[in-house]
C-alpha cells in the first residue's frame, strides 16, 4: 500500500515540534496505534515518521519493542554543549571571515525579530514556540555565510538536539531577559565589527550560562561549575586544535 507523502510529512512536523518541546517525555513509549488517533493519521505514515525520527535521533527503535522517545540526561547534554560550542565557533569563524553586506542585512533583520519577540515574550507555550522559531532564525542567519557544508549540517544537528533541553527552561526565561538583551546587544555589536575573536567568547560564554541552568534544572544537585569547565572558547576553539 502506498502511503501519501503529505500525511507522512504532517506525521513527521507535528511529532517532531512535540518531541522537541518535550509534549511527548523523553523515553515515553510511542504506541502507534495512540499515535495514529491522536493524529488522525494512517499508520503507515505515522511509521514513515517514526523511521525519520530516528534517523534525527529524537525517537530510538529497539527490536520486537517498538519506538520510545529519546531520553535526555545531564551527561548527555554536556557532552552535546562541548560539541555544540566547538563546531558552532569553527562555523562562526568561517560566517565572520566570509561575512558580506547580504549577511549583515540579514542578521540585522532576524536579531530585531527575534529582540521584538523578546518584548512580548511571557512564558506561554505560544510564546516559547515563538521565540524557539525566532531564535532558530536568528542561528541559522548568523552562520549562513559558512560555506562548509559538513560543519553547517552538524551545526543544524547540534541546535535541534539542544533545543530539547533548551525549551526545559524557556519558561523561566522572562526573569532572565534584561541579561538576555545585553548578551545580543554585545554579540550583534561584534558581529557588526567582524570581531570573530569577541563574538566566540561571547557565543561561547552564552552557551556555558545556559548549559548551567539547563543542567541545574535536571539534576539540581548537580556540580555544574565542574561538568562545564571545559565549555569555554578558549579550550574548545578549533582553531587552537588545528595548530596543535
Amino acid at each position: 500500500m502506498s502511503i501519501d507523502k503529505n500525511l507522512a510529512e504532517t506525521a513527521y512536523l507535528r511529532l517532531r515540534e512535540q518531541l522537541l518541546s518535550c509534549e511527548i517525555e523523553p523515553g515515553a513509549r510511542l504506541n502507534i496505534s495512540q499515535l495514529c488517533v491522536s493524529l488522525k493519521i494512517s499508520q503507515g505514515a505515522v511509521r514513515e515518521a517514526l523511521s525519520r525520527l530516528v534517523s534525527d535521533d529524537l525517537v530510538t527503535a529497539e527490536f520486537n519493542r517498538g519506538y520510545c522517545a529519546a531520553s535526555v540526561t545531564v551527561d548527555q547534554f554536556i557532552t552535546l554543549i562541548e560539541a555544540r560550542v566547538l563546531i558552532d565557533i569553527a562555523c562562526l569563524r568561517m560566517a565572520i571571515d566570509k561575512a558580506n553586506l547580504e549577511w549583515e542585512v540579514g542578521l540585522i533583520a532576524a536579531n530585531h525579530r527575534l529582540v521584538r519577540i523578546l518584548d512580548e515574550f511571557d512564558g506561554t507555550p505560544e510564546s516559547v514556540r515563538g521565540y524557539s522559531a525566532a531564535s532558530k532564525a536568528f542561528n541559522d542567519s548568523l552562520m549562513s555565510a559558512c560555506d562548509n557544508e559538513w560543519l553547517s549540517r552538524t551545526r543544524s544537528s547540534f541546535f535541534e538536539q539542544s533545543e530539547r533541553y533548551r525549551r526545559m527552561c524557556l519558561p523561566n526565561l522572562k526573569s532572565q531577559l534584561e541579561s538576555v538583551k545585553v548578551y545580543r546587544e554585545e554579540l550583534m555589536k561584534a558581529l557588526i565589527d567582524r570581531d570573530a575573536d569577541s563574538a566566540v567568547r561571547l557565543l561561547s560564554d552564552h552557551y556555558q550560562q545556559m548549559g548551567a541552568q539547563i543542567a541545574a534544572r535536571m539534576k539540581p544537585d548537580a556540580d555544574t561549575a565542574r561538568l562545564l569547565s571545559r565549555v569555554s572558547s578558549d579550550k574548545l576553539d578549533p582553531t587552537s586544535l588545528l595548530a596543535a
